[in-house]
């Protein structure tokens, strides 16, 4: 009579059961069951540019960045159609990054349209920004976000 010690009772495809746990236990451990985190920052990254993109821009114009984009003098009477514009661009922005494509030039792309925005803003509208100190911080922290 064969033992249990000889002959183990057998899990899924003829691996032996306690063979089949060290398995299954190896393959779903808890970082296999929660999404990793590059795509949480994704996700993250993507929402703040849909944010400012969609309802600060175009749903919902917000009136300081509306007043932002008009102190810049040569935007005219094209303040509107501009402030739509970069709404699209950062919709944009937050579509590509959520698919993920070419993943280091997006955030060149991102640090790059951040620090030119932050500067035209600084540079023409700061008496429009109620506190300059922390939308320079936000966005610090927001690129190295977008680096991580």
């Amino acid at each position: 009579m064969k033992t249990w010690r000889n002959n183990p009772p057998t899990g899924k495809a003829g691996i032996p059961a306690h063979d089949f746990q060290r398995w299954f236990r190896r393959r779903m451990d808890w970082r296999v069951l929660r999404p990793a985190p590059g795509i949480i920052a994704r996700f993250v990254i993507a929402s703040v540019w849909f944010y400012h993109g969609l309802m600060n821009k175009i749903l919902a114009p917000s009136v300081v960045h509306a007043s932002v984009v008009d102190s810049v003098p040569f935007f005219g009477t094209q303040a509107g159609f501009i402030l739509t514009v970069i709404g699209l661009l950062e919709t944009l922005v937050g579509f590509w990054v959520l698919s993920g494509y070419r993943s280091r030039f997006c955030a060149v792309f991102q640090t790059f349209f951040l620090v030119i925005m932050n500067a035209g803003g600084l540079f023409y509208a700061l008496h429009v920004i109620a506190d300059p100190v922390a939308m320079l911080l936000n966005n610090i922290v927001f690129m190295a976000l977008i680096w991580l």
